[in-house]
C-alpha cells in the first residue's frame, strides 16, 4: 500500500453515485496488516450483478490521484492493482470489518436495506 488515504465506496448503486467514505489511518493500517498477515487463498472472480457488489478501496496520494486498490465483496478479496485483478478468499472477514466501518461512518440504514 502506497502512502495517502483510502476512500471507501459501497458498492450498490447502478447508473448512480455510489456512497463513499474515508478510512481512519488507523483503519488504514488495520486494513494493510491483516492482508500482510494473512495467506491468500486464490479463486475465481464474483460474478458480476445488479446490487450490492462490495466495497471498492482507493488509494488516493497526496495529490489527490484515486487509484482503485481492492474489491471486497461476495466473500472475495480482488487485488485491482493487477493485470488482469486476481481474486482470493476474504477468509479474514474483511467485508464484515469494512460493513462494520460504513455503519460507523453513517450508512447503517442503507446496509440494513440491503439485508432485506
Amino acid at each position: 500500500m502506497t502512502q495517502g488515504q483510502i476512500e471507501v465506496e459501497i458498492d450498490v448503486l447502478s447508473g448512480r453515485p455510489n456512497p463513499h467514505w474515508w478510512l481512519t489511518a488507523a483503519q488504514a493500517q488495520e486494513v494493510a496488516a491483516t492482508l500482510q498477515q494473512q495467506r491468500l487463498e486464490p479463486r475465481a472472480a464474483p460474478p458480476s450483478r445488479l446490487g450490492y457488489r462490495g466495497f471498492v478501496l482507493y488509494q488516493v496520494s497526496a495529490v489527490g490521484q484515486r487509484r482503485p486498490w481492492l474489491r471486497v465483496g461476495l466473500g472475495a478479496i480482488t487485488d485491482l492493482t493487477q493485470t488482469p485483478p486476481r481474486s482470493y478468499h476474504d477468509r479474514i472477514t474483511l467485508e464484515k470489518r469494512l460493513g462494520d466501518w460504513a455503519k460507523g461512518a453513517g450508512f447503517a440504514d442503507l446496509l440494513a436495506q440491503l439485508k432485506q
